[in-house]
């Protein structure tokens, strides 16, 4: 089994809004994931459950943060 990331979209009623790495839209109960994750987290699907990628997650934010600034310099 290949393990699949995703981007977590929203939280909202229990309810985890996930898109893969290919796109896709997928919905899990956030009991499912048993961590502590927060929107823009990037986790992976392994066959013993989600795993949070602490290095890629903040990688995103740095990414974000540096496209909202340069998106202000203009």
């Amino acid at each position: 089994m290949n393990n699949m990331k995703f981007c977590v979209l929203s939280i909202e009623d229990g309810i985890v809004k996930l898109e893969s790495e290919t796109g896709k839209i997928d919905f899990i109960k956030l009991d499912e994931i048993k961590k502590d994750i927060f929107v823009n987290d990037i986790i992976e699907k392994t066959e013993s459950g989600f795993t949070r990628l602490t290095e890629e997650t903040e990688n995103k934010k740095s990414e974000n943060i540096k496209l909202q600034q340069s998106l202000w310099e203009e």
